[in-house]
C-alpha cells in the first residue's frame, strides 16, 4: 500500500489508508480508502478562482458498505454532503446545487472504516451548472502520481533462483523441493465490486543457462476462466522479467529486454506481451493443473539477452490475477509491486539472484547487483568481470605457478637425459 502520493489531493487522518488503486472505473487508476485495521482517513482538495454560482459534484464510486461511513462533502456557502452506501461495482454519485459565494470551495472524501472495509472513487467532476461542463478538479481521475515516491516508500524484495531443470508437464517435479519459497500475498491491495481478493500463492524459481523456471501454487477456492477476452481477466499467473535488471522506469515499449509471460488456470492458456515475450515466444513453455486448494502453474521462460551465471541478478515480479467467479478480474496479488505496475515499470520489480543451492543464500544476499555476468549483444559475447577481479588474479597466479613448475620439470628431465 502506498502512503499519500495522490498528487493535488491532501491526505489527513490515517494517511496510509488513502492511496492510489490500480483498477479504476474508466482509467487505469482510482482513489482508494482501505486498511486491514479500523481507520479514519480523508482526501481533500481546495478549488479556488471559481465564478460564484451553483455547482454540481459528480463521480463514480464503489463501496463495500462495511465501513461506519463514507461521505463526500463539498463546502461552499455551507457544507453539502452525500453518503456513499454499498454498491455493486462502480455506480454514479452526485451532489448538486452547491452554492459558491466566495469564489472557492473545498472537496473532502472521507471514510470512517472498519477493518477490511473500503471505498473507491474515480472520475470526479466539479462543474458549474449553467456552464459547458468545464471540470475544475485537478487530478480528477487520480491518474497522476509519483511512481518514484511509491518505489522509495516500498522496500524492494529479493529472492533466489536455485540451479536446476524441472520438467514442465503439468505435474509438479520433486526437484522443486530444492528451491526457495516466495510468499505472494503481501501486496494484496486491489479489489473491485463488493469483494476483496482472498487468493494467495507460493512461488519457486530455478534456472539453467537457457531458461528461468517458475512454479506458483495458487490458493483459490473459486477457480474461474470463463472470460474470453484478455488473458489477465481470467484466473492466471503472470511474471515479468527485466533480464538486465536496469530499473530505469518505463519499460513499455522502450526496454527491449523486458517481457511479460502469463499462464492461466485453464490448461494451455498461454499469453504475454513485450519485446522479451515476442523474442522468446517459440521457446516459452507453460502448463497448469488443479489442486485441492486451487491451481498451480509452471513455466520455462527463455533468456533472450543474457546467459546467466552464479551471482547474476534480474528484475522480476509475480502477479496473480483473480476472477472470483463473476467473469472478470476482481483483484490482483503481487509479490513486490506496490501498485501492480510491473506491466510497465521496471522500478517496481523485485530482484532475483542466481545461486547453485540454498546454502549460498547468505553469501550472495549482499552481493552488488551487477547488471549481469554475461550478456549477448548483437550476437557478440561480452563478459562483465566486475566483482571477480580477485578470483581471476588468484586463478592466474595458480596457473602461472603450475606452468612454471611444468617448465622446470621439463628442463630437469632434458638435463637428466
Amino acid at each position: 500500500m502506498v502512503i499519500n502520493n495522490v498528487v493535488d489531493w491532501e491526505v489527513s487522518g490515517d494517511k496510509n489508508a488513502t492511496y492510489i488503486d490500480a483498477m479504476g472505473y474508466s482509467g487505469k487508476y482510482c482513489l482508494a480508502q482501505y486498511d486491514r485495521v479500523p481507520f479514519k482517513t480523508t482526501a481533500s482538495q481546495k478549488v479556488e478562482n471559481l465564478e460564484n454560482g451553483l455547482y454540481t459534484f459528480r463521480a463514480y464510486v464503489s463501496s463495500s458498505g462495511k465501513q461506519n461511513s463514507s461521505t463526500v462533502t463539498v463546502t461552499g456557502d455551507k457544507d453539502y454532503s452525500g453518503e456513499i452506501k454499498q454498491t455493486n461495482g462502480f455506480e454514479y454519485f452526485e451532489i448538486s446545487d452547491i452554492n459558491v459565494t466566495d469564489n472557492k470551495c473545498e472537496i473532502k472524501i472521507s471514510t470512517d472504516g472498519n477493518a477490511d472495509s473500503w471505498l473507491k472513487v474515480d472520475e470526479t467532476y466539479l462543474v458549474k451548472q449553467d456552464a459547458q461542463g468545464v471540470n475544475f478538479i485537478l487530478n480528477s481521475g487520480f491518474d497522476i502520481f509519483d511512481i518514484n515516491a511509491s518505489v522509495a516508500e516500498t522496500e524492494t524484495k529479493e529472492t533466489f533462483a536455485v540451479y536446476g531443470k524441472p520438467s514442465i508437464d503439468g505435474v509438479i517435479d520433486p526437484i522443486w523441493e530444492n528451491a526457495v519459497t516466495i510468499d505472494v500475498e503481501a501486496r494484496n491491495f486491489t479489489h473491485v465490486g463488493s469483494t476483496k481478493s482472498t487468493v494467495s500463492g507460493l512461488g519457486k524459481l530455478m534456472w539453467d543457462e537457457k531458461n528461468l523456471y517458475i512454479l506458483v501454487e495458487v490458493k483459490d477456492y473459486a477457480v474461474s476462466y470463463t472470460n474470453q477476452s484478455a488473458g489477465y481477466y481470467r484466473d492466471s499467473v503472470e511474471v515479468v522479467l527485466d533480464e538486465r535488471n536496469e530499473r530505469e522506469g518505463l519499460w513499455v515499449p522502450h526496454n527491449e529486454t523486458c517481457g511479460q509471460w502469463r499462464v492461466g488456470a485453464k490448461p494451455d492458456d498461454l499469453t504475454g506481451s513485450g519485446s522479451g515475450y515476442n523474442k522468446g515466444i517459440d521457446q516459452f513453455q507453460g502448463k497448469s493443473g488443479l489442486s485441492d486448494n486451487g491451481y498451480f502453474v509452471e513455466m520455462a521462460v527463455p533468456f533472450n539477452e543474457i546467459i546467466p551465471q552464479l551471482g547474476s541478478k534480474i528484475g522480476f515480479e509475480i502477479q496473480i490475477n483473480d476472477d472470483n467467479g463473476s467473469g472478470t478480474r476482481t483483484g490482483i496479488v503481487c509479490w513486490n509491486s506496490p501498485l501492480g505496475e510491473s506491466w510497465q515499470y521496471t522500478d517496481v520489480l523485485g530482484i532475483v539472484t542466481f545461486i547453485n543451492d540454498k546454502s549460498q543464500m547468505e553469501q550472495y544476499s549482499n552481493m552488488d547487483a551487477t547488471v549481469e555476468n554475461l550478456t549477448i549483444n548483437n550476437g557478440e559475447t561480452e563478459i562483465d568481470y566486475s566483482g571477480y577481479v580477485l578470483p581471476v588474479v588468484i586463478i592466474a597466479a595458480v596457473m602461472l605457478l603450475i606452468t612454471g613448475a611444468n617448465i622446470g620439470l621439463l628442463i630437469y628431465k632434458s638435463k637428466k637425459k
